[in-house]
């Protein structure tokens, strides 16, 4: 004879299948969710008869039967089940308060193991307004209230569970957990709060420095209404903002050693739209002194055999605005600069103007037409002013 029974044995068509168990119950008229659509009207009077009567009885005995089908829920980890069902409690009229109690306590207990935290906060708070000597509303508000780092309310609620139920080991590993995060949350704010200050330090050295030396400073990254002064402060830490800061984060810096300053500085090459960047340029150090390093070997843009951008053979210069000229590329004028110029002796000439923090300057060939081209533009421009 076969074998009908043991773990071989087909299961019966009418039989729910285990692994699709939510799918197949919603098929079953006293637990479907929504209506099936596309339903004759008499059948779908018929199934709401069924369903009504989940809400056969007394408000508190159906409150019951839904706490009942949300722990069933709670415990097979369905816990958005478990927290409709445990609302559905809620919603029926009854005067039960240690009911009501339980369902707020429940439900947050399946919005904690969804992590939703603020809707626990929320029903251990309904649940202590009902008794205020519930351990586990306490226990249970602690634990998303460290999970939403509000550390002061968090042991606050496990001290007040402590002072009920000094013995309860949950609520004193959670205080145990919470102090030691605590500890470490301060630690870190020390170190940021250190990290500031040093910041806001060492940018006011900076400013000050500038200021001293009379270099005067454009931004186009602060907004007109703060340009008023120097620098402003913003943001708990009082970080200091400065009109020599800009968005690439290449700064002035003050050399520890020797007390100067070393800027950030552009080089441009108008004939080839080329450039050069020197993230530090000792302020005592002249054109000359870097430009001879920059120029050792020829550019690639130059003449390989007969080279033409030798640091004997180019002039600089910079731009600058004359005093209430519009500001635009057509109002400014060209400065020649001695390449052997100390970098802070140009910063200081009172034509030039230092724009977010990076000093700019123009290098050509000594001779050649572009040169001329160039040089013959500003001219007129000077001209016409």
């Amino acid at each position: 004879m076969e074998n009908t029974f043991g773990p071989q044995r087909e299961r019966p068509e009418w039989a729910l299948n285990p692994e699709n168990l939510d799918k197949d119950l919603g098929k079953v008229p006293l637990f479907m969710r929504d209506l099936p659509e596309n339903i004759e009207s008499e059948e779908n009077v018929q199934l709401q008869a069924i369903q009504s009567l989940v809400y056969e009885g007394p408000p508190e005995e159906i409150a019951e039967n839904f706490k009942e089908q949300g722990n069933d829920c709670f415990k097979s980890k369905r816990y958005a089940d478990a927290t409709k069902y445990y609302t559905q409690g809620l919603d029926q009229e009854f005067e039960n308060d240690k009911l009501k109690e339980a369902l707020y306590l429940n439900r947050a207990a399946a919005n904690l193991e969804q992590q939703n935290y603020r809707k626990v906060i929320n029903d251990c708070s309904a649940a202590l307004k009902i008794n205020n000597k519930n351990v586990k509303a306490l226990y249970r508000a602690a634990r998303a209230l460290f999970a939403l780092e509000k550390m002061a309310e968090a042991i606050d609620c496990c001290q007040k569970g402590l002072e009920i139920d000094s013995g309860n080991k949950n609520v004193s590993n959670l205080l145990g957990l919470i102090l030691k995060k605590q500890e470490e949350i301060e630690r870190q704010n020390e170190i940021r709060r250190n990290r500031f200050k040093k910041q806001f330090e060492e940018k006011q050295s900076i400013d000050e420095a500038i200021k001293s030396r009379g270099i005067k400073l454009v931004s186009t990254d602060i907004k007109k209404s703060d340009k008023s002064s120097t620098h402003y402060y913003i943001g708990e830490h009082k970080r200091l903002r400065a009109e020599w800061e800009n968005k690439s984060g290449n700064l002035p810096r003050i050399n520890s050693e020797s007390g100067n300053l070393e800027w950030p500085v552009f080089f441009f090459y108008p004939e080839f739209k080329e450039s050069d960047f020197v993230e530090h340029f000792d302020e005592k150090n002249t054109l000359y002194d870097l430009l001879e390093t920059i120029l050792e070997q020829p550019p690639p843009f130059d003449n390989m055999e007969n080279p033409r951008y030798t640091v004997d053979n180019i002039n600089t210069y910079f731009t600058y605005l004359p005093p209430g000229s519009i500001p635009n590329n057509d109002s400014e004028l060209l400065v020649k600069v001695n390449i052997n110029t100390q970098l802070e002796k140009i910063l200081t000439n009172p034509k030039y103007t230092v724009s977010d923090g990076i000093p700019n300057f123009i290098v050509l060939p000594k001779s050649g037409e572009f040169t001329e081209e160039f040089l013959d533009m500003y001219r007129k421009r000077r001209q016409s002013n």
